[in-house]
């Protein structure tokens, strides 16, 4: 007698670009530039994905009109007219400036990973214009960690979902009440966005269900102990706001590339609900949560503290806001662009010739200025963006520069030595050759940087199995593929096993 076959209802393909976890991580950065956050704290960091992207340095300085205004330099007070790079050119990605970040986990093995990937590299590649300082700290969300009271910024992507009730309880009564950020920014799997991966009225054969009993409901990952729809997670927004003296915006990220064949992609929304939380500094909200915040504080008596697991400080370079003058930087384009054979550059690869930036004491508009004011250059602004630049060698490059190539293309006899006196070019700190500016010119730092090549970079820096993250395996089923490692956990052994 045959045997019945049992079926199962095929997962439809659901696929995201970017990643959805990248889609989050953009989200939260896109925040932090427009509000110019200096001071950010990542709770449930994990691995230190955030941190560690914070940490890269800034190309350049901010404008600092006050600065300049009281340089003992007059040639440098036509500076105030230009073009500023973070004031007027709003159509390019700001540049961020972090100050102090902080870390907190639980998970000792994701630590290590987030102490190590956050700490000063013995040689950083590009000049860093600005100090940081940066701790890494173990422990539970339930505990009161003085160092995170104040924060511009503090961000839970993917942790409250993983939360028990004793420890949920006190998630917005200590980031919103005790903390009290000016910006809290959290994100939380959409329970509502789970039926885009199969038909209406299909059953459930993936998943995991409701670990408290509470729902039938089918999580997504096996750690969860609740997975909000849209309608709740509003409202639990709104009540925390309206507890603690907070606006809040709530929205979603992460929308299939392929249509629903059933036409419920707007009904559903994005896989990820993000809530932007702004602390309302008025008086009645002042004292509300000074009023309440005694309370939560008394409940944390006797809770294990924080453990600090690391410390790092980042220096800024010594010339950070000490530029030569106007005529030595021009002079010294001039020489770069003649000595590597260029008549026309982007202005912006001018910047990452280490000896150019330094001299300009990290800030671009110096750089801009001298280059409008030297008789043998030109700033060509027909490219629209800043990014889009050129500067030209007016008159081209000059016979004795000429000759000089020319010199050492003919005299293939003369030895290693003798070629690295004449015909090579080293300046203050390293060796700059042609196709220099491909590599130093990150996405993620360079002004011009679009969210594709942010997540690019992102990708490779994480060495990311791309198919991964963003396409569901048939044989396998979608859940536990199509979404990011938990990067956090407040109740549960460091050796669960995290979605992968």
């Amino acid at each position: 007698m045959d045997m019945p076959t049992l079926t199962t209802t095929p997962e439809i393909k659901v696929t995201f670009w970017p990643p959805l976890f990248l889609q989050r991580k953009i989200w939260v950065l896109n925040v932090l530039r427009r509000d110019n956050i200096a001071w950010v704290v990542d709770l449930g960091c994990g691995e230190g994905e955030l941190l560690a992207t914070l940490c890269q340095p800034a190309p350049w300085l901010p404008s600092d009109r006050e600065l300049l205004e009281t340089s003992k330099q007059p040639n440098l007070i036509n500076i105030l007219t230009r073009n500023h790079p973070e004031e007027e050119h709003e159509n390019e990605i700001r540049n961020l400036h972090p100050r102090r970040l902080a870390g907190l986990d639980i998970s000792s093995r994701d630590l290590k990973y987030a102490v190590e990937c956050t700490a000063p590299s013995a040689r950083e590649p590009y000049a860093r214009w600005e100090p940081l300082e940066v701790q890494i700290w173990k422990g539970g969300l339930e505990a009161i960690n003085p160092e995170f009271t104040n924060a511009e910024c503090i961000v839970a992507t993917e942790v409250v979902e993983h939360l028990p009730d004793a420890i949920l309880s006190d998630f917005a009564p200590v980031i919103l009440g005790v903390y009290h950020p000016r910006i809290f920014l959290m994100t939380t799997p959409s329970y509502d966005f789970n039926a885009r991966f199969s038909a209406p009225d299909a059953p459930r054969d993936e998943g995991y269900p409701d670990p408290t009993g509470r729902t039938t409901r089918i999580f997504r990952h096996q750690d969860h102990k609740f997975e909000w729809t849209v309608d709740e997670f509003v409202q639990w927004c709104q009540e925390a706001a309206n507890e603690w003296g907070y606006s809040v915006v709530t929205s979603s990220v992460g929308t299939a590339l392929e249509r629903d064949e059933w036409g419920r992609d707007e009904e559903l929304g994005g896989a990820s609900q993000v809530a932007e939380f702004r602390r309302l500094d008025d008086s009645p909200s002042t004292e509300m949560r000074s009023n309440k915040r005694k309370n939560v504080l008394e409940r944390a008596l006797g809770r294990p503290n924080h453990e600090l697991l690391a410390a790092h400080s980042y220096f800024s370079h010594a010339s950070a806001g000490k530029p030569s003058s106007l005529d030595h930087v021009g002079d010294l384009i001039v020489t770069n662009m003649e000595q590597r054979g260029e008549e026309v550059t982007r202005m912006e690869g001018l910047w990452f010739i280490p000896n150019v930036s330094v001299s300009c004491g990290g800030r671009i508009e110096v750089m801009m200025d001298a280059i409008e004011i030297h008789t043998k250059l030109r700033l060509r602004k027909d490219g629209g963006k800043r990014s889009a630049w050129e500067v030209e060698l007016v008159g081209g490059i000059s016979r004795a520069v000429l000759d000089w190539h020319s010199h050492c293309e003919e005299e293939p006899h003369l030895d290693e030595k003798q070629l690295d006196q004449d015909c090579l070019y080293e300046d203050e700190q390293s060796e700059v050759t042609d196709g220099d500016e491909d590599y130093i010119e990150a996405p993620w730092t360079d002004s011009n940087l679009s969210e594709n090549n942010l997540i690019e970079e992102d990708i490779s820096a994480w060495n990311l199995d791309v198919n991964t993250w963003v396409q569901a395996d048939a044989d396998g089923g979608i859940w536990g593929k199509w979404d990011e490692p938990a990067l956090d956990s407040w109740d549960i052994d460091e050796d669960w096993n995290k979605e992968v």
